[in-house]
């Protein structure tokens, strides 16, 4: 009999291990199959290096990047959008007439049966100067308004980028006296509409609808038949560059 219960005892042990050395060798789940590293709060000149990196354990399945919650007017630009981890990529940024500020932004990940999101900070500058959608940047050297015969213009010359000049020829009697105004734009002559002009060979305009509007403040002037232009706003309107359609905007302050 005793020897019976010694048996079994020994038998319920081998049992008892086997099932712990079994529980212990299990494999454990994976819920994640990778993870984005490098991600920082950003600014709008700023450019993260991402690594999306496979976790152990992981499937290697394609992952997708996008952003969500951007401003109007920005964009994300990614060296790569997709790839099998581990794989690297470039994110930078480009805005246009995005107004200041700092958004909260998520960047998101997604694979067949993962979805990662992480969220940070982008921060958009205040931007002064002539900007073209696809195309350059120039940085106002000289921006006049000219008085003569009751006519008006505003004259922006610039030297950056290869040079351009830009006229905004304003209605009959306007911008004689200080003050804030605001008019249409457009690329023919018509009763209190601005006419904007360009020059230079990398810049023509395509459209310009009279819907679009410049808006602009003027203080005394420095000498007679030119007041001195404070700021200038002005909407974005189509144009045709050596780079493909894009859209002007102008924001000049005097400092």
């Amino acid at each position: 009999m005793k020897t019976i219960l010694q048996f079994c005892l020994a038998s319920l042990l081998i049992v008892s291990c086997s099932k712990k050395d079994e529980k212990n060798n299990t494999t454990p789940v994976v819920t994640e199959n990778f993870t984005i590293n490098g991600i920082t709060d950003a600014d709008l000149y700023a450019t993260m290096n991402l690594n999306i990196a496979l976790k152990d354990g992981g499937k290697q399945e394609t992952v997708n990047l996008e952003l969500s919650g951007l401003p109007s007017g920005a964009s994300g630009v990614f060296s790569n959008t997709s790839g099998i981890p581990t794989f690297e990529s470039k994110l930078g940024f480009k805005t246009f007439n995005t107004k200041a500020g700092t958004y909260p932004v998520k960047l998101i990940g997604k694979s067949a049966s993962t979805t990662k999101e992480y969220s940070f900070k982008l921060s958009v500058p205040e931007l002064y100067g002539i900007f073209v959608e696809n195309s350059d940047t120039y940085t106002p050297h000289l921006v006049q308004n000219q008085i003569a015969d009751g006519a008006s213009r505003i004259n922006i010359t610039s030297y950056s980028s290869g040079g351009i000049e830009l006229d905004i020829f304003l209605p009959a009697g306007s911008m004689n006296t200080p003050g804030t105004y605001t008019y249409n734009i457009s690329d023919k002559a018509g009763p209190g509409t601005a006419v904007v002009l360009m020059r230079g060979a990398k810049i023509l305009i395509s459209t310009a609808d009279n819907t679009e509007k410049v808006t602009f403040t003027i203080a005394s002037p420095d000498y007679t038949g030119q007041n001195k232009i404070v700021s200038i706003d002005m909407e974005p309107i189509n144009v045709a560059t050596d780079k493909g359609a894009g859209k002007l905007y102008i924001r000049y302050s005097y400092f």
